[in-house]
């Protein structure tokens, strides 16, 4: 592995316009194992290259640095929630259903934004119109407790089936849950 020459080729790539190389070179200067080229300040400047040229992959990268728990003990001193909120929305108005996603979890979650059940509800729904698999599962999980929606269980399972092909496997758990012990009236079905 020569990490200096990935470098460089990532580096001519992403001059070439090829922006997600952005993230990919931070990824390696962030990489703990590789001691000879590990460093945060360089991976932050990729990524904020990135976020300049448009990368939806840096600017969800940098997100989650700016989302970053205050307990982390690399990355605390990056902790900028406005930020990391800002990129997310940024990412979301160039069409990343990741990061609408995440921005439900945000609102869910309601650690770096107010809890609002009703954006947890759109958001997925809109990470679920542009196929991301975990928005799909939660939009699933909003329709089956009616999280900032009517509580509708035979919609949660038609989504989750959704879920299942788009590749999640938390809404299979969630299926195998509804029907191996019923649910809202939903019968047990072995």
């Amino acid at each position: 592995r020569d990490y200096s020459k990935a470098i460089d080729y990532f580096t001519q790539s992403y001059e070439k316009g090829i922006r997600y190389c952005a993230s990919i070179i931070a990824q390696i200067y962030f990489d703990k194992n590789n001691k000879e080229l590990y460093n945060i300040e360089k991976g932050i400047e990729w990524l904020k290259k990135g976020v300049k040229s448009n990368s939806t992959d840096a600017m969800l990268m940098l997100s989650s640095l700016y989302l970053i728990s205050e307990n982390d003990s690399v990355f605390k001193s990056y902790r900028n929630p406005n930020k990391g909120i800002e990129l997310l929305e940024k990412a979301a108005s160039h069409g990343s259903g990741k990061a609408y996603y995440r921005l439900a979890d945000e609102y869910y979650s309601g650690l770096n934004v107010s809890k609002d059940d009703h954006q947890y509800y759109e958001y997925n729904k809109k990470a679920y119109e542009l196929g991301d698999a975990s928005g799909a599962n939660n939009l699933g999980a909003a329709y089956a407790n009616g999280t900032g929606c009517e509580k509708n269980v035979h919609k949660a399972i038609d989504i989750w089936e959704k879920a299942v092909k788009l590749g999640c496997g938390y809404a299979a758990i969630n299926l195998y849950r509804c029907y191996r012990y019923g649910r809202d009236g939903l019968p047990k079905n072995f």
